[in-house]
């Protein structure tokens, strides 16, 4: 049992057909492969539905398949809220969704949707206070309503430890940009950390399609790769999550049950961009995607997206999405392009060769289907946001949005910078760098790939999601600037967009869109929020790390080295974390692996209830042990 939807060699680089593994979601036994996700390999089983959404227990699936949304949260054993595309598959994995009544399928909950136009955002903070009480009472049962996950108190937490690391370089991001650029820095003589937040290096080339042949990616991925490996002096952290950037260029690295305490002599920011989507009726439905999640499931993971598919298009890399569903074996029923201009890319031409329908000056005005997209209405564009003519239905299961990108600005703008939008280039860009914190890539110039009207197209029925995490909707937003919170951050507080596990990747630019137009601002004037850490999700446990079990000893040694001790990655060194044993011993043979630069801070005399540490910036109680440094890999 291979799956439906698994396409054979080469399609799949990242996993590995000789070793089948089976799991269960939802109770149903199925068969992936190893480096699969749980959203993979659910994906080539033919199964979209993932979770019910926050406020209105709608269906929702894969929608970036890069762990940038909140779409794909599932429950593991003892761990609530897990994102099903970062989440390896292996033997005896028991998965289910989550935030439902009943079944996944047949969720009890889901009427609530119905009486979305009388939910507005914020509706509780005039409703349900009176009499002086009652909203102890309805509290209880909102809480049920929504939310995400259920905490089992009686899970025994993983066990998560903490490393300290120095380098001279921290390039944030492996695309082609970041590895150039940690290939400048170590040629310098630079110690350089690559850290990218994805399985494997390689970033856009891993997935992206620039020319018609599509095997220009490919090469330029064996060459970059060749050309990192043939660098002794950088080493390559894949798998791992910045989290957050602080002062004198501390970063907080998450790297599975690891929180790295990283600080860099300078930052290099490599993160590219993230692709945004449309908004329209029932956007948010099974089976609609971005672009790029379409190209990750063909070229990763070795799984068609759909049977017939219909293309969103604003600019000309959603040609190259295109002809790689073709070549995946989808029926393109059409390419719906915002622009009027049919484009003149040689992909476009490509395309319009094979046969393929391109309808320019259209857009989507509505999807429909219940549990998974069944068909989209295209109308023409009259004016921005707004279509008319006649209505065209389009059988479908698949849609691929690929209308527009912006800058991964968030750890840029904690680190001080500043995203400013540029009208004469319709695009937002960084500026005002702190020192020591350098640009690279598209994250640095900015994305004006595209000049059609932005793909926000309001429907009488409603149901245009612009926050898929929050479940907001158009009239969300201008009711939230309606009742006079018309910044952009009371705006945030107001209707909690951005507010939840994709932290406004998806949401900050159509609702800057939203914000200005209703109070007759430029979208300049208007900005977007601000992005504080943490990045991502982070565990308590992680901020704990491991509890220092803290010995005493008879004699406080002369000599920082202790036999038989646990060492601990500290700064630059390694260091004594904790003694197994109770006798302190003067020296230590010059084969064990603690060691120290200065001495103690005391004399040598005996203190019978003294409590050894090892010295440090840290005391022990404050740093885990590492007995299993971090590989070095190539």
């Amino acid at each position: 049992m291979t799956g439906r939807n698994r396409l054979p060699p080469p399609y799949g680089r990242l996993i590995d057909r000789e070793s089948p593994i089976t799991f269960r979601f939802e109770g149903r036994l199925y068969q992936g492969h190893a480096g699969d996700t749980v959203a993979s390999a659910l994906a080539a089983n033919d199964v979209w539905l993932l979770s019910r959404s926050f406020k209105y227990h709608r269906p929702r699936g894969i929608v970036t398949m890069a762990g940038q949304d909140g779409n794909t949260l599932i429950a593991l054993p003892g761990r609530p809220n897990c994102l099903a595309d970062r989440i390896p598959i292996r033997k005896g994995l028991a998965a289910t969704g989550q935030h439902y009544s009943g079944s996944l399928q047949r969720d009890r909950n889901a009427w609530i949707q119905w009486f979305s136009p009388f939910l507005p955002a914020g509706f509780y903070y005039h409703a349900f206070f009176r009499p002086r009480g009652i909203w102890n009472l309805w509290s209880r049962y909102f809480r049920r309503m929504s939310g995400l996950g259920v905490l089992d108190e009686h899970a025994v937490p993983d066990v998560c430890d903490k490393q300290y690391r120095h380098c001279d370089v921290a390039v944030i991001g492996a695309g082609p940009s970041g590895m150039q650029a940690a290939i400048e820095a170590a040629r310098e003589g630079e110690d350089v950390l690559l850290i990218d937040e994805h399985a494997a290096p390689g970033g856009s080339l891993r997935y992206g399609r620039a020319t018609v042949d599509g095997t220009h990616e490919a090469r330029q991925l064996g060459k970059a790769l060749d050309a990192v490996s043939a660098v002794h002096n950088i080493e390559l952290m894949t798998g791992a999550t910045v989290n957050g950037w602080y002062a004198d260029h501390w970063l907080e690295v998450i790297r599975g049950n690891r929180l790295i305490k990283l600080r860099a002599g300078r930052v290099v920011l490599c993160s590219g961009t993230i692709e945004q989507p449309a908004v329209f009726r029932n956007n948010d439905l099974p089976g609609i995607m971005l672009g790029t999640a379409a190209q990750r499931l063909i070229k990763e993971y070795g799984v068609r997206p759909g049977r017939r598919a219909v293309v969103l298009a604003a600019f000309d890399r959603a040609y190259g999405v295109a002809l790689d569903l073709m070549d995946a074996g989808v029926d393109l029923a059409a390419v719906v392009d915002l622009r009027d201009r049919p484009s003149t890319d040689p992909r476009a031409r490509k395309l319009r060769a094979e046969g393929v329908r391109v309808i320019s000056g259209h857009a989507i005005h509505a999807a429909r289907g219940r549990r998974r997209v069944r068909a989209v209405e295209v109308r023409r564009i009259d004016a921005p946001g707004r279509l008319g003519g006649r209505r065209e239905r389009i059988g479908c299961d698949l849609v691929c949005m690929s209308v527009g990108r912006m800058p991964a600005w968030q750890l840029a703008c904690q680190a001080g910078m500043r995203l400013v939008y540029e009208p004469g280039r319709a695009t937002f860009t960084l500026a005002d760098p702190p020192e020591g914190f350098s640009l690279g890539g598209s994250v640095a110039f900015g994305c004006n790939d595209s000049d059609a009207p932005r793909p926000i197209f309001r429907h009488p029925g409603r149901k245009e999601f612009v926050d898929l995490d929050e479940d907001l909707q158009i009239h969300d937003i201008r009711h939230a600037v309606g009742s006079g919170y018309e910044h952009i951050q009371l705006v945030k507080r107001y209707s909690t967009s951005g507010m939840g596990p994709s932290q406004g990747r998806l949401s900050a630019l159509a609702t800057a869109h939203l914000v200005a137009d209703e109070t007759g601002r430029s979208l300049s004037e208007t900005g977007v929020t601000t992005a504080r850490p943490p990045l991502a999700a982070v565990t308590l446990a992680h901020c704990a790390g491991r509890r220092w079990r803290r010995s005493r000893w008879r004699t406080v040694p002369a000599a920082a080295t202790i036999r038989r001790c646990a060492a601990a990655s500290i700064i630059a060194t390694w260091k004594p974390g904790r003694s197994s044993s109770r006798q302190a011993v003067g020296t230590a043979p010059r084969t064990t692996a603690a060691r120290t630069n200065s001495a103690p801070p005391w004399p040598a005399r005996s203190w019978p209830c003294a409590t050894a540490w090892a010295p440090s910036t840290y005391p022990p109680w404050a740093v885990s042990p590492c007995a299993d440094p971090m590989p070095r890999s190539s």
